[in-house]
């Protein structure tokens, strides 16, 4: 028997699911677009630069690519802690370019924090980032990852151990022990201390070499240390026969970080002797120290050095003596200062220095027994062999930095047009600050410079003194502006120290304003808290903060949105309503 189909229910039916469909459609639609003008977008140009040995920071015009970014959002003031990644960051890479989405509206009151790396160079951290509202900007201020012209890994705390007799000297045909400390050639000095994992391959040699001189055994090892880090490194020889031999470890970086790798050394001249030996007198010297690991000139060193001296007697009884050290400082392989000690009883030995020039030095400590009793006498040695630098750009005696700071920015923030005046104003301060905590007041220096849709349309240089207050208008016309400012302190004409960066963009639109009351460019104006000037990874060099400005038109959209996504599902239910009603008839 057939059944019967109502074929108007049937037809309402698969109406009610083509409308159903269609409204999802809809729906989706609407979402994606107002998802789509719910975040703001940047755009970063990546380049290259060094930092030469003077402390100096050369940008070029090289472009990188295949490089990462990070983003996180800051807790607070500093950035020193972090939160979550930003969501929806999407960094879209295309060159040496990369486009960053940020939400509409600050996720907290500090902003976020921005990390862009490759593994071959530097990377370049930039924090307090307030960026917010809708539209499309580029960033008129480069992102440079950076290379060092020249760089060292310290070596030190270098220990030669007799593994089967501890605390005596090396015997033929005993397993020896050869352990130091390797350090990273860079600072880890990113302002939130997150890891990113970033490391320095360095490879570490050993040579060992007879009294001749001659390479009897050589060994390689190759490290990756982490940014501040360091890695122990551990070599095992057995020495055959007796004699005098010089145990070497050589550092050297291999990491396209640094162009240029500087040697850096530490040495042990030892003496091998036969096994069960006594009557004899002997010291022994380990882990030669130094603080700091890269030393400047005119700066106080500080040095520490373990040792021991003891007498073995006809019957090997064993008993303590005294200890004669001394210090040599040799400069570019000659002597250039030293110094004696005689020390009573076994310890550690604690020394300072002050290198007078820069250039490669060695310091080397020696130590006998005193008294030397017995039929012999077994002496010890080590030494570190290091490069030390011009301390801030080979001035000497520095004793003061220099700075600029910025402070109490407004400028307006409310719906601009073509033909508005446009003015904003800031507090300086240029200082010297002594390393006494005493700060001075000096003059420096300003370039302003205007973009129009990233054409520059205003460049000027001011000289200032002092401390004060800045201010500047100028007439708008349509299109996208950028304000970049530089402050730095100068002696003479003369750049020095530490500039301070600001930047900030907003956008005008069509049409004009013919009220000229003076009292406008103040209505909607906005006092902006600065955050640092900016963090260079691994370096002391200042770089600017993006301030992007909210667009005032986002929660009007948002609105309008709303709106009509009611209007469209009133619509449908209406129409639904309407078709039952039909079919019911």
């Amino acid at each position: 028997m057939a059944i019967p189909v109502d074929l108007d229910q049937e037809q309402e039916v698969l109406l009610e699911i083509k409308m159903g469909k269609l409204f999802l459609v809809l729906l989706m639609g609407m979402f994606l677009v107002s998802f789509a003008s719910a975040t703001v977008d940047v755009t970063y140009s990546v380049y290259e630069a060094v930092f030469e040995d003077d402390g100096s920071f050369n940008e070029s015009n090289v472009p990188i690519n295949n490089f990462e970014v990070e983003g996180y959002v800051c807790l607070d003031t500093n950035c020193q802690t972090l939160g979550q990644e930003i969501p929806g960051l999407n960094p879209v890479y295309s060159g040496n370019n990369v486009k960053i989405y940020f939400p509409t509206n600050n996720m907290t009151d500090y902003g976020y924090t921005l990390y862009f790396h490759n593994e071959n160079y530097i990377g370049w951290e930039q924090w307090n980032i307030a960026a917010w509202g809708t539209g499309s900007y580029t960033n008129p201020n480069r992102i440079y990852l950076s290379q060092k012209r020249t760089g060292y890994a310290p070596i030190q705390n270098m220990v030669v151990a007799n593994e089967v007799h501890p605390g005596m000297p090396l015997e033929i045909d005993f397993e020896v022990s050869i352990d130091a400390e390797t350090y990273a050639a860079i600072k880890d000095n990113t302002q939130s201390g997150l890891d990113h994992g970033e490391t320095l391959e360095t490879e570490v040699k050993l040579e060992i070499f007879d009294s001749l001189d001659n390479l009897i055994y050589e060994d390689t090892t190759s490290l990756d240390i982490l940014y501040s880090g360091s890695e122990e490194v551990s070599f095992e020889y057995v020495f055959n026969p007796l004699g005098n031999y010089e145990i070497r470890l050589t550092t050297n970086i291999t990491d396209e970080k640094v162009i240029n790798s500087l040697l850096q050394i530490a040495s042990a001249n030892v003496r091998v002797i036969e096994q069960e030996k006594t009557n004899y007198s002997y010291t022994i010297l380990n882990g030669l120290i130094m603080n700091p690991l890269i030393p400047k000139t005119n700066e106080t060193v500080s040095f520490s050095i373990d040792y021991l001296s003891k007498f073995v007697d006809g019957f090997g009884a064993i008993s303590d003596v005294g200890t004669d050290l001394e210090v040599v400082y040799t400069f570019n392989g000659l002597e250039n200062d030293s110094s004696e000690i005689y020390l009573a009883s076994d310890g550690t030995y604690y020394f300072d220095y002050v290198f007078p020039e820069s250039g490669l030095w060695e310091v080397s400590v020696s130590g006998s027994p005193n008294p030397a009793l017995g039929e012999d006498i077994v002496v010890d040695s080590r030494s570190l062999i290091f490069f030390v630098y011009d301390n801030l750009n080979n001035q000497t005696n520095v004793t003061s930095d220099y700075f600029a700071s910025l402070n109490n920015l407004i400028y307006p923030t409310g719906s601009l047009e073509e033909g508005d005046n446009y003015g904003f104003s800031f507090d300086y301060i240029f200082y010297e600050l002594s390393s006494s905590g005493n700060i001075t007041s000096m003059n420096g220096t300003l370039s302003l410079e205007i973009l129009l849709d990233n054409s520059s349309v205003e460049s000027l240089d001011y000289n200032l003194s002092g401390n004060s207050s800045f201010e500047y208008n100028f007439d708008l016309d349509e299109g996208d502006y950028g304000v970049n400012l530089v402050l730095c302190p100068s002696i003479d004409s003369v750049l020095v120290g530490h500039c301070r960066y600001e930047t900030w963009m907003f956008s005008v639109s069509e049409g004009g304003n013919d009220d000229d009351d003076e009292d406008d460019k103040y209505k909607n104006n906005e006092k902006i808290d600065l955050g640092p000037s900016i963090f260079l990874q691994n370096e002391t060099v200042d770089y600017l903060v993006l301030n992007e400005k909210k667009n005032e038109f986002s929660l009007w959209a948002l609105f309008l949105f709303l709106l009509l996504l009611c209007v469209i599902v009133l619509f449908f239910i209406v129409l639904v309503l309407l078709m039952r009603n039909k079919n019911k008839r």
